[in-house]
């Protein structure tokens, strides 16, 4: 059995800047420079409910994807998130959910123990 999961070796980020969160990762599967816009509202959730933008990136790498209404949902569940990972921010990142939009924006971020099951219900349009 082939293993794609990829392993981190070394990540650097920098708070965002004009709604900017720029990070570089080193990890198994090469180099990496990704750079995602916040929009206010996102800035003033993440402040409020995850209060580290480290979660928020191990959500964007590693959660579950899911398509659904235009937009891109991250979710950390207990399986996607790997066990190198120290344990107290895997479990701070478990349960995460980041909502992006398909211009690479992040629109805004909860927690959520039951996420998966709930943005599978949703319709596949807004209505």
């Amino acid at each position: 059995m082939r293993n794609d999961r990829s392993e981190v070796i070394e990540v650097i980020y920098s708070q965002p800047l004009s709604n900017k969160i720029n990070y570089y990762m080193n990890s198994t599967r090469g180099e990496r420079e990704l750079s995602w816009a916040i929009t206010d509202h996102a800035q003033k959730r993440i402040s409020q409910r995850v209060k580290n933008y480290e979660n928020i990136l191990l959500t964007l790498e590693y959660g579950d994807t899911i398509f659904k209404q235009n937009l891109c949902f991250y979710i950390a569940t207990n399986k996607s998130i790997p066990e190198n990972i120290d344990s107290k921010m895997r479990e701070n990142t478990l349960n995460t959910v980041v909502v992006t939009s398909s211009d690479g924006a992040i629109i805004t971020c909860y927690k959520s123990s039951n996420a998966l099951k709930n943005i599978r219900k949703k319709s596949c349009q807004l209505v």
